[in-house]
This record gives structure tokens, C-alpha cells and sequence, in this order.
């Protein structure tokens, strides 16, 4: 077994328990990537990557919930917000605009109400018209919804993005027209603009330091080369780069490109708003994300996997063990089957098909350190295919 990463759980009112995630011959960070990916990480988990991994990534804890604005409070109004809201979790959740083009979507879009479980209206500044709606949405039910359309699910665990945006020309007139940097003496609003679309889409960003090895007078024509050496201070595989220029009309453009393990993708966004501009980035990085870690359901009958687990030696372990599985989003149940000493077996029932379960999931060990003073043997567990 290669150790690659060891994961905590901090449930509360509970010890902290350790799981070392293993898996069986060579690989490297695609292979941790790709265990997560399935695991789908649950809330409150905290990840330490061994040396040599590179795997940053936090869990979005606002996945299932979503803020619109509505021209004013009628029902009419709250209807309509509640489907755009519900528009925006299906892609956060799916990774992609296109499940909002499958058939089975569209009724649920209609009675977005039924898939609230609560709202709130927020306030918008005063030079905005309309009020805020904030949803908070059925996790369970939604990602029934997306699976049941076919399509991919990006679990909440979630790579973070370095951005690194420049802006060039003024935003108003007679306003500030020198280059500057986003989070480093770019307009409040523009920040906010990004950090607007990354939500929108479930994806963590981070901003480079005010010591960036970059300035904001080379930022704009730095190479990619330059681009990429100023980032691995960050250990981030993900990375962000965008140009936003206003032109003498206050209108903003942008030029985009998006770097993971020496593969580059471009966009260019037209004049537009400043906030098209940023979606534009932040979607090009976001796709490409989710075209990596999405993982597809099941089509048919559902996957299981026997997993043994050796130390459960009291009732209160079994119940964690059980607890922490069903937590993961792509694990549907986990069943007892079998009982020795103070060993158990669980046949996990998982949305990915059985081959693919058994890759990423029996290849893990998973180990809960002793207490002080304590003499139990540590738990442990192995996976096989079911037969």
C-alpha cells in the first residue's frame, strides 16, 4: 500500500478519527483527484495531503443554495426566483449548464417551490432595484433530480482556483485608469464580481498576496511561463489568468486562460458588462473542472461494494463507521452484512457502476488512531467487488 492522504472527521460531540486513503500499485495526484472525486468528501472534513501530492481543496458548503434578485415580494415574483435559483444549484451541483436542457428537469423547474426548504429577502444596495432572495434547497432531492437526468455529479469537496486578473483603462470617467490587480487595488466592484461568479458556480477561489511575485504593471503582459512560477508559492494545480480592459466608454472586455497540469485553455469575452466578463473566465476554469472530477451515475441497477472494517468494538464505532459513509454524496447505503468479533462488513449501494466503485474505493484503508492510554487495535478496512 502507497500512503497518499489522510482524511479527519470532526463530528461533533465525538473524537476525531483519522482515515488514511491508500491505494494499491504507483500513481500520483490524477489518482488522489480521482478518489476524492468519489468520495465526494463530507462536510467537516479536513483534508492533509502528503508531501509530494499537490490536492487543495475545500468543501463548498453552500452547494445547494442560491441568492437571485426579484423585482418585488408577490408570489409571482417569489415563483420565478425560486426557478432561477434552482437553475443556478443544478449547474453548481451537475458541473454544467446542459442539465438544465434535459427533459426530466424541466417539470422540476416548474414547481421549483417544492425542492425549497427555506428562503430568505435580503437587501440590495441602494442603486440596485429589486430585493435579494436567498434559497436553500433539498441537497437529497436535488441530486436525486440530477441523477435521475443522466447527468455527472461534482461533489462538494472542490479544487481551489488561483485568479490572477488584471485590469487595465477606467472603469468611470476621470476614474482610475493605471493597471491594477483584482483583491490588489482593483475597484471594490470588481472583486466583488468575481467572487460573485465563482459562487455561482461552487468553485473556491483564492487571490494572490499583496507580496505576488507579479506587479500589477507586469501583470497584463506577463508570459506563461512567468505567469505559472509567480503561482507555485500557492501549490494550486489550478490557475486562472484574465485581462479585463475598459474601453473609453467604460465598457468592459477580457481576454482569458486557464492553466492545469501544463494544459491551457483560452477565451475572449466582448465588450460587455463587467460581470459577463468574470463569468466568462470563471466558467471557462469551472467546465474543465467539471469535465475532470463529475462523476456520471448509475444507469440501471444500482453498485455495491463489501467493505471490511476491523476494531468496531463498540456500538458507537459502527454507528460513526455507518455514518461516515452515508454521508458521502455518491453513496446511497451502507448495509450491514456480516458480523465477527470486532469485525463488520458493509455493502456500500454507490451511484457509480461497480467497476468503478471498486477502483476508487477499495483501493483506501482506513484507520482510526487509539486514544491515550487506549489499547484497542485501530480499525481498518479493505474493499471487493460484490458478487
Amino acid at each position: 500500500f502507497v500512503p497518499l492522504a489522510a482524511l479527519a472527521i470532526h463530528a461533533t460531540g465525538a473524537p476525531e478519527r483519522w482515515y488514511n486513503v491508500r491505494f494499491l500499485g504507483s500513481g500520483g495526484p490524477d489518482v488522489v483527484a480521482r478518489i476524492m472525486a468519489v468520495l465526494g468528501l463530507a462536510l467537516g472534513l479536513a483534508l492533509w495531503v502528503a508531501p509530494g501530492s499537490r490536492l487543495a481543496a475545500e468543501t463548498v458548503t453552500d452547494l445547494y443554495a442560491a441568492e437571485v434578485t426579484a423585482p418585488d415580494r408577490s408570489e409571482q415574483a417569489l415563483e420565478r426566483a425560486a426557478r432561477e435559483a434552482l437553475e443556478q444549484v443544478l449547474v453548481k451541483v451537475s458541473g454544467s449548464s446542459a442539465v438544465l436542457g434535459n427533459a426530466s428537469v424541466a417539470p422540476a423547474l416548474r414547481r421549483a417551490r417544492t425542492y425549497v426548504e427555506r428562503y430568505a429577502y435580503r437587501p440590495r444596495p441602494a442603486d440596485e432595484e429589486g430585493v435579494g432572495v436567498w434559497f436553500q434547497f433539498s441537497g437529497s432531492d436535488v441530486t436525486d433530480l440530477v441523477t435521475a437526468a443522466g447527468a455527472a455529479v461534482w461533489t462538494a469537496n472542490r479544487p481551489v482556483v488561483l485568479s490572477w486578473v488584471a485590469v487595465d483603462g477606467a472603469r468611470e470617467p476621470d476614474g482610475e485608469d493605471a493597471p491594477r490587480i483584482v483583491g490588489q487595488g482593483a475597484e471594490a466592484e470588481i472583486t466583488q464580481a468575481l467572487s460573485s461568479a465563482f459562487s455561482r458556480r461552487g468553485v473556491p477561489n483564492r487571490l494572490p498576496g499583496a507580496s505576488a511575485a507579479l506587479p500589477a504593471d507586469r501583470l497584463a503582459q506577463a508570459s506563461t511561463g512567468a505567469l505559472l512560477r509567480a503561482s507555485e508559492p500557492y501549490g494550486l494545480d489550478d490557475v486562472l489568468f484574465g485581462r479585463m480592459n475598459f474601453d473609453a466608454d467604460g465598457r468592459a472586455s477580457g481576454r482569458w486562460s486557464y492553466f492545469y497540469e501544463g494544459e491551457r485553455q483560452d477565451l475572449s469575452v466582448p465588450p460587455c458588462s463587467e460581470q459577463n466578463v468574470m463569468d466568462g473566465g470563471v466558467n471557462l476554469a469551472a467546465d474543465a473542472m467539471a469535465r475532470r472530477l463529475a462523476v456520471a451515475p448509475t444507469v440501471g441497477e444500482a453498485a455495491g461494494l463489501l467493505v471490511s472494517i476491523a476494531g468496531v468494538g463498540r456500538y458507537a464505532d459502527y454507528a460513526a463507521v455507518v455514518n461516515w459513509f452515508e454521508q458521502l454524496e455518491l453513496v446511497e447505503q451502507a448495509n450491514l452484512v456480516h458480523v465477527v468479533d470486532d469485525q463488520i462488513e458493509l455493502r456500500l449501494i454507490a451511484q457509480v457502476d461497480g467497476e468503478q466503485a471498486h477502483a476508487d474505493l477499495s483501493a483506501a484503508r482506513l484507520n482510526r488512531g487509539p486514544s491515550a492510554g487506549s489499547r484497542t487495535r485501530p480499525p481498518s478496512w479493505a474493499g471487493r467487488r460484490s458478487r
